[in-house]
């Protein structure tokens, strides 16, 4: 038997005002919402945007159910722009944070599809995801990637604040390539 991964494909918001109850607004933050785990490169997400020249938020949604170390230790940062909301479970207000993204931060290493980025691609979003093999493949052209360097992807966020027309050509890719994928 072959269970595909799949995607909503949704690109339109619907209830834009979720995002003024975290005090966001559309285009003024970039989205991480995944565990916070070492698998998800979330000390290099937070590290890289410390370094980056944006004025916009990093919106760090998810956490741990038991509060390890590893997670504490990322909300130490002392940088102003970046929020740690807890973990979202409404799916409106998942949908509703993927519509009001600049762009999402992807930094999943396990091999194997990531539903969070198919989720992401679906909904319209400009994904800068980790280049490892399987979310090169996601992606393709329909996203950005980096490497595990801090550099490289303080780099790739300051070229996207430089290039809003590429984020959104990037946006309409990522819809197109999820319906690439469909059977």
């Amino acid at each position: 038997i072959h269970i595909p991964n799949g995607a909503n494909i949704d690109p339109d918001p619907r209830h834009p005002e979720i995002l003024h109850q975290y005090g966001l607004e559309k285009d003024g933050y970039y989205l991480f919402l995944s565990r916070h785990v070492p698998d998800n490169s979330c000390e290099l997400i937070i590290k890289a945007f410390e370094k980056s020249k944006t004025r916009r938020k990093l919106f760090m949604g998810g956490g741990e159910a038991s509060d390890s170390p590893y997670a504490a230790a990322l909300r130490a940062t002392n940088d102003p722009r970046i929020i740690f909301p807890g973990a979202i479970y409404n799916p409106d207000h998942v949908k509703e944070l993927h519509h009001g993204a600049y762009a999402v931060l992807h930094g999943n290493q396990p091999g194997g599809t990531s539903l969070g980025l198919l989720k992401a691609l679906g909904y319209g979003t400009c994904v800068l995801t980790l280049g490892t093999p399987d979310n090169a493949y996601v992606v393709q052209d329909a996203g950005l990637t980096y490497t595990l360097s801090e550099e490289d992807l303080k780099g790739k966020i300051d070229y996207l604040e430089q290039h809003p027309e590429r984020v959104a050509e990037l946006r309409k890719l990522a819809v197109e390539r999820c319906l690439r994928l469909l059977p």
